[in-house]
């Protein structure tokens, strides 16, 4: 099965944000700490519109609703997951529809309300794909028109 899923690329003055993640799972006992550094992305729900999907995922995440959806990137990232993941989630692959985004409010206000997020970041263009840690997100971007 395809999940599919929607991602902002935003924009602030002439920096992106991004999120870092802490995602924790439990093996044999133990738990194992992961950080991710990536765009806002979450999954739609049933009878959700992407517009709908990106803007309640931009909240969950950063905590404001001050955001301005400039375009839909034509683009659409898709990938694969493990096998293992796949059994665990019920998914195989992801499809992900990005917009490109702009932050409208002050930056103090940006305070992430989501358990996994742990920061905000602001990165220069020039820093943007050093930064990302999500390879196929990273691959993705150098691929798009306005990089």
């Amino acid at each position: 099965m395809i999940r599919f899923a929607v991602g902002a690329i935003i924009i602030i003055e002439n920096d992106f944000l991004l999120i870092k993640k802490q995602t924790v799972e439990t093996l044999t006992g133990k738990y194992s700490i992961a950080y991710e550094v990536d765009f806002v992305k979450g999954g739609l729900e049933t009878g959700e519109s992407n517009e709908a999907a990106l803007l309640r995922e931009l909240y969950e995440e950063t905590g404001t609703r001050d955001y301005q959806i400039i375009e839909e990137v034509h683009k659409k990232l898709f990938f694969s997951f493990s096998n293992d993941l796949a059994q665990k989630i019920g998914y195989s692959h992801q499809q992900t529809t990005f917009f490109l985004v702009q932050y409208t409010g002050k930056i103090e206000e940006l305070k992430p309300i989501d358990e996994e997020v742990q920061s905000i970041l602001f990165v220069s263009k020039d820093k943007l794909i050093n930064t990302l840690t999500h390879q196929e997100t990273k691959s993705f971007i150098q691929q798009l028109y306005y990089f």
